[in-house]
């Protein structure tokens, strides 16, 4: 059995950077073995293509492989879903009015919502029949995330800006399902209160 050449002495000889010995050795080789005589073919093409490469960047098409390997998208990969259920932590509104005073609801609630290693945070501004959902996601990934706003058949889209913040303006009150979609994973709010 022929012992092949390696790699490194292929680089080596295509580099001209081998002995007297070394490259009558492989001289004599690669003539035999036509094994190796493709892979020091293979060796100087990439060589050839290495040195002759002027760009100052990789492909634009490599760059947005590899940004895909850390930010999944949900097109490129058709499979499971991660589903989170978010849970209220807490809920901060103002004060409310005194017994007798004018109003009977604050002009803005803020509740914190626990989901998985993420939070939501949303505030609820408005009066009477117009109002106003403000929301951040907090945790990492989810720029562009697509937010869905659903109440019976009624369905508001968005998404988020470069702080995972999100708005939905003019909406009727009563209670919503929201949803977060970023890659496989969905974040399930039910039941959002606006009013």
């Amino acid at each position: 059995m022929k012992k092949h050449i390696s790699k490194e002495t292929l680089i080596s000889r295509f580099e001209n950077k081998l002995s007297k010995n070394e490259k009558e050795w492989v001289s004599k080789h690669l003539k035999e073995c036509s094994k190796c005589a493709i892979a020091l073919k293979k060796v100087g093409s990439l060589i050839e293509l290495m040195r002759n490469d002027d760009s100052a960047d990789a492909p634009e098409n490599s760059i947005q492989l590899a940004k895909n390997i850390f930010e999944p998208n949900a097109d490129s990969k058709k499979g499971f879903v991660k589903r989170i259920l978010a849970t209220m932590q807490m809920h901060l509104s103002p004060l409310q009015p005194s017994f007798n005073e004018r109003g009977s609801k604050p002009s803005m609630r803020q509740t914190l919502y626990q989901a998985g290693e993420n939070s939501l945070d949303i505030r609820v501004s408005g009066e009477e029949d117009s109002y106003k959902l403000d929301g951040q996601i907090l945790g990492t990934g989810f720029v562009n995330a697509q937010i869905t706003l659903s109440r019976k058949e009624n369905e508001y889209v968005t998404t988020t800006n470069e702080l995972s913040e999100f708005v939905f303006n003019k909406l009727g009150p009563g209670n919503y399902d929201l949803k977060v979609t970023k890659g496989s994973l969905e974040i399930l709010l039910r039941n959002l209160e606006i009013e």
